[in-house]
């Protein structure tokens, strides 16, 4: 228990490194020992391993020097042990790359994340997943399909996916909850938050009914911009396939449709919001070859589903209440 203990907080404190990419940290946790730490290390050392240079050269903590990189592996370490102790107390958990684990198709993907967090349960790996993303301000035919196809597809069987936020993401979750599916978010904040807030109560109907929350980032992390262009990768990189249902010209949900192409995924649109003052994403997309779809059927067949086969909702307990970082 202990090397595993040992382990799983040398993960935890790699990932809070800053300046180092995913790759490189898939990289050290295959060759690092994880009971000696980060404090072990020196950024030389990390430089000879990765095989290039880290930016500025970093110097310990009160060396100066302007545009050098910090490196406090005492700080990291100690996030580590109490995010460690966030996730045994909530309930919570995460995979590295090199666990088994480790959702099999995310893995594939050209830019995987180093550590996928969780809160509920991790999709099941033979279970193919529906991502379904759309804009923000849909029209009301929008958040109509997005719930009517979402819980079409909890019928077949199948997962839905999609950013928990609000317009067309929420009514997809719950759409496929309401029919009795299971859905996962992927977060562009930490898992023991959400955003928008107004969705928390969602998030709770989610685990409860055998989804979940994902993130690539350690709990505490903030809602930035920059993380939700990010985390659509990785929701595109864990469907076979992505529909966008409502998405105007500059909508983020043509990025997670971009993703979903260069990882090999389908993607298709909802023919239903063709036409609508908020779809010219979605009419580009239908231009370049993305399927309009009026209803699942066919994807279904496609998979291999059928409504006499589809899973029951997964009994499950509310995650635990937290004290410093619960929700």
């Amino acid at each position: 228990m202990k090397e595993n203990r040992d382990r799983r907080r040398f993960r935890l404190a790699l990932d809070r490194v800053p300046f180092l990419r995913a790759r490189d940290k898939i990289r050290l946790d295959s060759v690092l020992d994880p009971e000696a730490g980060l404090s072990v290390l020196s950024p030389e050392r990390l430089e000879r391993i990765l095989g290039r240079r880290l930016g500025p050269r970093s110097r310990p903590r009160g060396a100066g020097g302007e545009g050098s990189l910090s490196w406090t592996p005492e700080t990291w370490e100690s996030r580590a042990e109490r995010d460690l102790e966030w996730l045994d107390a909530a309930g919570a958990g995460f995979r590295a790359f090199g666990d088994p684990d480790y959702p099999p198709v995310l893995r594939e993907n050209s830019r995987p994340p180093f550590l996928v967090y969780y809160r509920g349960s991790l999709p099941d790996p033979e279970q193919p997943l529906l991502g379904m993303v759309g804009t923000r301000y849909p029209t009301g035919r929008g958040l109509a399909e997005a719930g009517r196809l979402a819980s079409e597809a909890a019928g077949y069987g199948i997962p839905v996916l999609s950013g928990l936020a609000r317009g067309i993401d929420a009514a997809c979750h719950r759409g496929a909850l309401d029919a009795g599916g299971r859905t996962w978010a992927v977060l562009g904040c930490g898992i023991d938050s959400v955003y928008p807030p107004r969705n928390r109560e969602l998030a709770v109907r989610m685990v409860k009914n055998g989804g979940g929350l994902l993130s690539e980032y350690p709990p505490g992390t903030e809602p930035l911009r920059y993380h939700f262009p990010e985390r659509n990768r990785i929701l595109a990189g864990l469907c076979r396939a992505v529909l966008v249902v409502e998405a105007p010209r500059e909508s983020g949900a043509l990025i997670t449709a971009d993703f979903a192409l260069e990882e090999g995924r389908d993607v298709l649109v909802a023919q239903a919001c063709l036409e609508g003052p908020r779809s010219e994403g979605c009419a580009r997309l239908h231009a370049e070859g993305a399927p309009a779809v009026a209803g699942l059927a066919d994807l279904a067949e496609e998979w291999g589903k059928d409504p006499e086969r589809r899973y029951a909702a997964a009994d499950g307990s509310l995650f635990a209440e937290t004290t410093e970082r619960g929700w």
